[in-house]
């Protein structure tokens, strides 16, 4: 999975409406198309829409399959209708109305936003690209008549073959290599470009990953998908043992050769790309090339100034905001964070963007995923180094001491309590004031019981907390008066040292 994902193809894997296009193609151009009664027209389109709906329910009805089961029987009731000329964006269009009637915070799902972003970029791509600006047919004149004329009286067999067999020969291949070049191969690229166009700035947005080779990858992957998907209906059509060998190592051979031909695509040089971009960035990767295509059809002159002016303020734009960023991010403050995690409570010291220290309450090996997904979520945005992982050690710099639950930041003073607090300090004469107090997981204490040994300004409840603990130290607080943050109801807590 994570192969497919680097490389920008994991909608293979994704139930999503290349599956579904596959198996209506085939059963178009199998069954549909040799149908000339529309009664049976009709028949054979109910039957196959039904069995999509059917499809989709069984697997869950994810968004982005029922996005493509709701144009796909548009399209099919048009072709029914023997209307051809149906508008793909009219489908798409009423898929989205109807999922966005159903369940208005699908517009807030990933899948929901990259499926129809995909299909748009290829609707609009298609439109007003490849259908104003078609490559021109191959046009062999009367040249295919002169060279299938048949062998002239007297003239010798290698002579005829050299003089009009040959020639007819490149002249077909070339008609035929053109006709794929036109009709399959740069349609094809086309449509792998748009959908990747129009998704970037969202894949970018949420996941920081871009792979310059995903319309290549599709020559590998959606070749393969229609013979595992076909060979998987002939499969299950067909109870012959031998046949179903068969059809069982065409499909073990193509799995293997997409993936040893993905493994070597993945080791090519920047086949996987990190970024993090500002918005503004992200929508200059629409509107640019929007802008140029504007550029390219205006026929005045002072639109196309306009247009390049845009063009100009747009990277402008660009470039400043990400100039920007990358200084401020270099630029970070002393502050604390803690983060939300039910397994362990993790508290991030930063002293700058190059030393920050980690303290947690589980061992580097327990919590590697959570610094993982914080390091490509939080930190390498923020231009902040992987922070030293201190668990049980003391640890003193020259900005923060720990030791053991008691720690100094700057002038700030930080305990994460994690056990009984009667076991770790003796009980002062009057309490010990404190900048910042964290509950985690492990303390049994009570509100009243802490303010015997500390005076806190903050208290900071982990996500570790158990619902009871947490919902117990809220009310003693609120009757205190003590400022309280709950970490599993408010998100991460963030302290700026000052």
């Amino acid at each position: 999975r994570q192969l497919f994902s680097n490389l920008g193809v994991s909608h293979v894997l994704a139930l999503s409406g290349l599956h579904l296009g596959i198996l209506l193609s085939l059963f178009n151009m199998l069954c549909l198309r040799h149908l000339r009664r529309t009664h049976l027209r009709i028949i054979a389109s109910i039957f196959i829409v039904f069995a999509m709906w059917a499809f989709t329910f069984l697997t869950g009805a994810p968004l982005s399959l029922l996005r493509a089961v709701c144009m796909f029987t548009c399209m099919q009731i048009s072709i029914c209708l023997q209307r051809s000329s149906a508008s793909t964006l009219n489908s798409l269009s009423l898929a989205a109305i109807i999922l966005l009637l159903a369940d208005p915070m699908s517009l807030f799902d990933v899948g929901f936003q990259l499926s129809f972003m995909a299909v748009a970029g290829i609707v609009f791509v298609g439109r007003y690209v490849w259908q104003r600006y078609p490559l021109s047919l191959y046009n062999v004149g009367t040249m295919l008549q002169v060279y299938q004329q048949p062998r002239p009286k007297g003239m010798s067999y290698a002579t005829y073959a050299k003089q009009y067999c040959l020639p007819w020969l490149r002249l077909q291949s070339t008609k035929v290599c053109w006709k794929f070049f036109r009709h399959i191969l740069v349609p094809f690229v086309c449509v792998s470009l748009s959908a990747q166009w129009a998704t970037a700035p969202l894949v970018l947005y949420y996941f920081h990953t871009l792979s310059p080779y995903a319309w290549l990858a599709n020559f590998v992957v959606i070749p393969s998908a229609y013979v595992l998907l076909g060979g998987a209906l002939l499969f299950f059509a067909l109870p012959f043992a031998v046949v179903q060998h068969v059809l069982a190592s065409i499909m073990s051979c193509t799995i293997n050769a997409m993936t040893s031909a993905l493994t070597s695509m993945q080791v090519w040089p920047f086949s996987t790309l990190t970024f993090y971009p500002t918005p503004y960035t992200l929508l200059a990767i629409w509107l640019v090339p929007v802008l140029v295509y504007a550029f390219a059809a205006a026929r005045r002159r002072r639109l196309r100034l306009r247009v390049l002016c845009s063009v100009f303020l747009v990277l402008t734009l660009s470039v400043v905001t990400e100039v920007y960023r990358v200084g401020t991010d270099k630029r970070v403050s002393p502050q604390i964070w803690v983060y939300a995690n039910k397994q362990a409570t993790l508290v991030h010291f930063i002293v700058s963007a190059q030393e920050s220290y980690l303290v947690s309450t589980l061992p580097p090996q327990a919590i590697s995923k959570m610094v993982g997904q914080l390091n490509r979520n939080y930190w390498q945005p923020h231009h902040i180094a992987p922070p030293k992982q201190i668990v049980s050690s003391d640890a003193r710099t020259k900005f923060f001491l720990k030791k053991g639950n008691s720690c100094l930041l700057g002038s700030k003073r930080i305990m994460l309590c994690a056990t009984s607090v009667a076991l770790t300090c003796s009980r002062p004469a009057n309490p010990y004031p404190l900048d910042l107090l964290i509950i985690s997981r492990g303390c049994i204490d009570s509100f009243e019981a802490m303010q015997s040994y500390f005076m806190p300004g903050q208290v900071v409840l982990a996500s570790s907390l158990p619902s009871w603990q947490r919902s117990a130290w809220r009310t003693a607080c609120q009757r205190a008066g003590v400022p309280f943050h709950d970490v599993a109801e408010s998100g991460a807590y963030n302290f700026v040292v000052r």
